[in-house]
């Protein structure tokens, strides 16, 4: 009977010891998500986000590569970081339109065909801009989104080539 309740206790104790761990990484979880604002942003392991080098200066991408994401974009978002942007990411090379429906901000606009060489810029584009749809005048298969005033202060031009890595 010694051995059974010492089993029992043991049990326990582990059931008790693996919640709490359990209970740890689910706070942790959520604690992420508050600071980054979304799941998409969320800087996991499996879940890298990549970044674009700018020069000197390193972008971190939200990637939207589904077409509800890319339908969404940045709408509805308070603003993008001086360090961030969104990726967009289509299955083949075209002519891919962004507008700027539900956005509150403005932001520059870079399209990229598929050896990342920039095939267009729009500069400044502003919220008040919607319905209009900006269609790049070259074929491209990824838009980058950045904060508005960023090609101007990286001197980014039609022609350079950008590195994307996770």
């Amino acid at each position: 009977t010694i051995m059974t309740t010492l089993m029992k206790r043991f049990t326990q104790d582990t059931v008790i010891f693996i919640g709490v761990i359990v209970s740890l990484l689910l706070l942790l979880f959520l604690a992420s998500i508050s600071r980054y604002g979304s799941y998409d942003r969320i800087p996991l392991v499996m879940n890298v986000l990549p970044h674009a080098t700018f020069g000197d200066t390193q972008v971190t991408l939200t990637v939207a590569d589904t077409q509800a994401s890319r339908t969404k974009g940045l709408s509805g978002r308070p603003g993008l970081g001086a360090d961030e942007g969104m990726l967009f990411v289509f299955e083949q090379l075209g002519y891919p339109g962004i507008w700027m429906k539900d956005m509150q901000f403005s932001i520059d606009v870079l399209w990229l065909d598929q050896t990342n060489t920039i095939v267009d810029i729009r500069e400044v584009v502003s919220p008040e801009t919607y319905p209009q749809v900006f269609a790049p005048k070259a074929k491209s298969i990824f838009v980058i989104e950045l904060p508005a005033g960023f090609v101007q202060e990286h001197e980014i031009k039609i022609g350079d080539q950008i590195s994307i890595k996770k």
